[in-house]
């Protein structure tokens, strides 16, 4: 069995509500950096997000959602349609079963998730 790696408790890392990668308080502003921290992104069963590596994982604060969908596809028609989104890393994710759509009421008025890790 692998061992947990130490956390790092050197580095700051924050993903904003719009989706912006913040490393010790500063935007991420090159696309390829946040992809490659997105990859490394996990969560546990207490909901807490990490990046993992194999010498340490650190911390990320989440204030919403860690992906955003920026693009909608629609295909076909009636029964035999089928949506995907594409989020903000460049991942195209088909809703349904796997990614199944959920509406959160909010303060701010209904919010739309869809599963990512199911």
């Amino acid at each position: 069995m692998a061992e947990t790696p130490e956390i790092c408790v050197g580095a700051s890392f924050s993903i904003g509500a719009d989706g912006t990668w913040f490393h010790d308080g500063h935007p991420v502003v090159r696309p390829e950096l946040v992809r490659l921290f997105a990859r490394a992104l996990t969560r546990d069963g207490q909901g807490r997000y990490w990046l993992v590596r194999p010498a340490e994982r650190i911390p990320v604060v989440v204030a919403d959602a860690p992906f955003l969908a920026v693009e909608m596809r629609v295909k076909g028609s009636g029964q035999d349609t089928v949506i995907d989104l594409r989020t903000n890393i460049g991942d195209w994710v088909p809703l349904g079963a796997e990614h199944p759509l959920r509406v959160d009421a909010a303060e701010r008025g209904p919010r739309p998730y869809i599963a990512l890790d199911e």
